[in-house]
């Protein structure tokens, strides 16, 4: 059993993961664990390692779709390391905040660069991770500095430089270390212009509906080489409303696959395939690369 110094970190075992996941979906975990402190997550990991044991790490658990089948491991939440200062113009965020949470602290404190986080789904550590981008802007512009905890348990800081952002991408995807500090460099702004911005922002999210079922955001990258953007194509096609079980692709939002009560993660890939192969009898040329990463088992 992994124990803890710090009594605000929380273990559970046969943890239901759809209770985690934007998607609904997910089997259970042999092992929860949600440690509140960068000291606790040393420890998590040299358990994992101690006993060589599987893992995977879920922040607000959106753009990622979890197994159904129950996994055999250690799953890391950051939903109680979610602390969030500010120093002068700079937001230190653990990896669990919450977006939304850190949008509105810049907006109080009249400091512009977050707008764009305002309902994005998720969590500070996934969308720095991902390199999150919508209206206009992306992490690779606010982000300073990240802390992460590598393999070997040891503690490193990245620059933004460093980071190697590039589009939905960062130098993470590869070395898979563990956020856990973000500093965004922000600036000073006018702070009715700053919530007018925020406010647009949700309104545009709501209009779309897209809080209106359980999904996991954008399904694929969009193909900027050959200037196609996903959402349109897959409307142009047709195939909105295309459904396998209880996963469909939503007739708001064609780059969404929505979860209309049921659907398991096999569902999800099926559909996601069939997607794939509709878009490529579309069109002559077209890159379809899925955006949403898997964890879990799949079996």
């Amino acid at each position: 059993m992994i124990e803890f110094i710090n009594d605000k970190s929380k273990i559970f075992q046969n943890f239901s993961l759809k209770e985690l996941t934007s998607f609904k979906i997910g089997g259970h975990a042999e092992y929860l664990v949600l440690p509140a402190c960068i000291e606790d997550f040393k420890l998590v990991l040299e358990f994992i390692k101690k006993k060589a044991a599987n893992y995977f790490i879920i922040g607000g658990g959106s753009n990622m779709l979890v197994g159904s089948g129950d996994y055999s491991g250690v799953v890391i939440s950051t939903n109680r390391f979610n602390s969030i200062n500010l120093e002068n113009s700079r937001i230190i965020a653990a990896s669990g905040a919450d977006n939304t949470d850190i949008a509105v602290m810049a907006h109080k404190h009249c400091l512009t660069g977050c707008e764009f986080m305002y309902f994005l789904p998720g969590t500070v550590g996934g969308s720095t991770y991902m390199n999150a981008k919508c209206y206009g802007s992306e992490m690779s512009r606010i982000v300073s500095e990240v802390k992460v905890l590598t393999k070997d348990c040891e503690i490193k800081t990245y620059t933004n430089e460093e980071m190697n952002f590039t589009y939905k991408n960062s130098i993470l995807k590869s070395t898979k270390e563990i956020v856990l500090e973000v500093i965004l460099q922000l600036e000073k702004g006018d702070k009715s212009l700053i919530y007018e911005q925020m406010q647009s922002n949700r309104t545009d999210r709501e209009n779309k509906k897209q809080f209106q079922f359980p999904n996991a955001g954008c399904i694929f990258k969009n193909d900027y080489e050959n200037n196609i953007v996903i959402g349109k194509a897959i409307s142009d096609c047709g195939i909105k409303e295309l459904r396998v079980g209880d996963a469909e692709v939503f007739e708001q939002h064609g780059n969404f696959i929505i979860n209309r009560g049921n659907a398991t993660s096999s569902d999800v890939l099926k559909l996601i395939e069939l997607v794939k192969s509709k878009l490529s009898e579309h069109y002559n040329k077209i890159n379809v690369d899925c955006e949403i990463e898997l964890y879990g088992n799949f079996d």
